[in-house]
């Protein structure tokens, strides 16, 4: 599972701003994200890019199966 935690700031409306009506929360804020059970947990990676958290959670590569002589 992941855990996401942050606070979105209020934003501040300047004069020439024009809004109707604004419905973004502010605040505190947190998210639990379950990973995939084929999730390699050694390799997830995050960044940030304008303001957008950007998860990658690669795949376990398949394994084959040992071919044993007799």
């Amino acid at each position: 599972m992941i855990c996401i935690e942050g606070k979105r700031k209020k934003k501040v409306i300047g004069p020439n701003d024009k809004y109707l009506q604004t419905e973004r929360r502010n605040g505190p804020f947190k998210r639990a994200l379950k990973m995939p059970a084929t999730c390699d947990t050694e390799k997830i990676a995050a960044k940030l890019e304008d303001g957008m958290l950007i998860l990658t959670m690669p795949k376990v590569e398949a394994q084959q199966a040992a071919v044993v002589k007799i």
